[in-house]
């Protein structure tokens, strides 16, 4: 994504609010990914954790781990800005 897309403002915004989510990364990424599966269950096969649901899943460690990993590379994208 081209730098000057966004307003100053918008970038400004983005850093705020990244900042306060940067605390409990691996609960943003768990939330995205209920909200993913429960919105397209059929995405959740791919996942070495497909077998899992409810608080087995949440509490799976390969889910802990992507849950993390993913919400850490939007983080790393957003803090570019």
């Amino acid at each position: 994504m081209p730098r000057d897309i966004l307003t100053e403002r918008q970038k400004e915004f983005i850093r705020t609010t990244w900042q306060e989510l940067e605390a409990d990364l691996t609960t943003i990424g768990t939330l995205v990914f209920l909200r993913i599966f429960n919105q397209n269950p059929k995405l959740k096969v791919i996942f070495p954790f497909r077998n899992n649901w409810g608080n087995d899943l949440v509490t799976h460690p390969a889910f802990a781990r992507h849950s993390y990993r993913l919400v850490l590379h939007y983080f790393n994208f957003f803090s570019l800005y």
